[in-house]
């Protein structure tokens, strides 16, 4: 039988057919081996074939070369091979590579328009070095960066956007000041500009756009710029000058779609009265070392009581949120909150259904030993930035799986150091028993740690950061406690332990160290409860090591 009727059986393609949903990545590689000029020097690997798969399995394990893949993609159907497609270019790639392959996968990738909405509008020819230049045949060569399509003069936006019917654009803008008049003619940033945002640009068709560069200077344009982007859902603006805030502010105001918005917090100020806020789901405030932070904490506190879609924030350190100032929001369906913020302001926030929190505090909270969570009850992970946990201990998160505390100090803090209370009384013991998942990054005594680790009585992954000063004494104390036997052994359910990472090794005596941490993984091998790992980071060179022996590894 051969191989093109093995697997035209409808039964069998029909089975094999339907792994592709769970294997794009493997199908991005035959499409990006279909690619190669000669087929004969790509090898093409299969995964194993499952049980049920028992009836197609010689038509799959032969394959060895494009050439074999040929025969049955050629009986794909159209709707099959562009939903390939669409996963292709997703993962980043150039519908590009596909139209170069045949005359029938050109043909298939030109009429799938949304294969082509992807456009990075640049004005320097210099960046053009930097990308891809794919020869199609019949067309001119083009340049490719992932799956967007190069344009760097208005003509070429017009040409990029005849290929996407009336699907929406993404948009990405990268300006500059730097022009080459052999190259592009002196008004080509200009064009552009107009081309995008004009009047008669193509304005209207632009669902999602990037500006990640524009002339410092606004241009004195020959028309008025748009009211706005009536179609827009995505908007991101990392750069700018504020001659340009006007100009943002008016394309944004109107909007009434418009789901996720990253800026720069000096832009914050401008769009606050606007009426997208009511659908946001999604708002990411940047940073930004020239923006007024009391000026930041009033647009924010305008801006964030009306955003009550909201599933995702991350608030930058120039933006202050919530303050003193801010009234008592709720947002029901955020899910995830980035905050930059002082802890006792955290009782201002309800959020019902908080899974994730990540605080930066932009004062020592020394003074701070609780704090009203119960606004957000639900939250699972917690990761604070602070220079006294105590507040944390005295809150409510009775429902954390992981919890992660970075100190701020760079110096061996005092045992006593949190208000001269002992580590113990810190780190409350058994406060949270659900925790699976640990990192203390604190530049402290082994007394600290250990009261950390008792707090987290059934953490199966433990890191430690004792800080990049030398800490000479570190771990005598510590390690025994992570071997022996219950109750005196603390973590008895850890799987991974590490101390130190690549930016902060461990600063202290290895000759005395290794020993205790081989103990600790021999006690517990012996216990019944083995180690996954056991990772350290020493310093001079850099040098990771694993003390768990597994089955073929050669340690250290």
């Amino acid at each position: 039988m051969s191989q093109r009727s093995k697997i035209g059986n409808p039964d069998g393609l029909s089975r094999l057919f339907s792994r592709f949903s769970t294997r794009v990545s493997s199908l991005s590689d035959t499409v990006r081996s279909a690619t190669t000029k000669h087929f004969g020097r790509c090898k093409e690997q299969e995964p194993r074939q499952t049980q049920e798969l028992n009836d197609s399995q010689d038509a799959t394990n032969d394959v060895s070369s494009p050439h074999d893949l040929i025969p049955w993609i050629d009986l794909l159907p159209p709707e099959l091979l562009a939903a390939i497609f669409q996963e292709y270019v997703e993962l980043g790639r150039s519908p590009w590579n596909l139209a170069c392959v045949c005359v029938k996968w050109r043909e298939v990738a030109l009429g799938i328009a949304v294969l082509w909405k992807h456009l990075l509008v640049i004005d320097n020819p210099g960046m053009v070095r930097r990308f891809t230049n794919q020869q199609v045949p019949g067309y001119r060569n083009r340049l490719i960066f992932g799956r967007f399509q190069i344009c760097m003069t208005a003509e070429q936006v017009d040409d990029a956007v005849s290929r996407t019917g009336s699907v929406l654009l993404d948009v990405k803008i990268a300006l500059s000041q730097q022009k080459d008049p052999d190259v592009l003619p002196a008004n080509n940033s200009l064009d552009l500009l107009l081309k995008v945002f004009g009047t008669n640009g193509i304005h209207r068709r632009i669902g999602s756009i990037s500006i990640y560069g524009l002339p410092s200077t606004v241009p004195s344009f020959p028309q008025p710029l748009i009211a706005s982007f009536p179609y827009l859902n995505s908007f991101t603006c990392t750069t700018g000058s504020t001659e340009w805030f006007p100009l943002i502010g008016q394309m944004l105001s109107p909007s009434r779609g418009l789901t996720y918005l990253r800026l720069n917090a000096r832009f914050l100020d401008v769009v606050k009265h606007s009426e997208f806020w009511g659908t946001l789901q999604d708002l990411h405030v940047g940073e930004s070392a020239l923006a007024d932070p009391h000026v930041c904490e009033i647009a924010a506190n305008t801006a964030l009581s009306r955003c009550q879609r909201l599933e995702s924030l991350h608030i930058g350190t120039a933006t202050r949120w919530p303050n003193a100032n801010s009234p008592t929001v709720s947002h029901n369906k955020l899910l995830n909150a980035q905050l930059h913020c002082h802890p006792r302001y955290l009782g201002q926030l309800r959020a019902p259904l908080l899974k994730i929190l990540d605080i930066t505090e932009f004062q020592q909270s020394t003074e701070c030993t609780s704090v009203d969570t119960s606004g957000f009850p639900a939250v699972e992970k917690l990761t604070a930035w602070t220079s006294d946990p105590r507040w944390i201990y005295g809150s409510k998160f009775s429902n954390l799986i992981s919890l992660s505390i970075t100190s701020p100090y760079h110096r061996i803090v005092a045992d006593t150091h949190w208000g001269g209370v002992p580590p113990n009384e810190v780190f409350v013991p058994n406060a949270f028993p659900l925790v699976e998942e640990v990192k203390f990054h604190v530049a402290s005594t082994d007394i600290t740690f250990i009261a950390a680790l008792e707090s987290v009585p059934n953490a199966q992954k433990i890191t430690i950061v004792p800080g990049v000063l030398p800490n000479p004494n570190f771990g005598q104390d510590l390690l025994p406690r992570l071997s022996g036997p219950e109750p005196f052994v603390i973590c008895p359910k850890a799987q991974r332990i590490q101390i130190g990472i690549r930016l902060e090794c461990l600063d202290a005596s290895k000759d005395i160290l290794e020993p205790l941490v081989q103990t600790v993984v021999d006690d517990r091998q012996r216990g019944g409860s083995p180690l996954e790992s056991f990772i350290i980071y020493w310093p001079r060179p850099i040098l990771m090591k694993e003390y768990v022996k597994h089955e073929g590894d050669v340690v250290g």
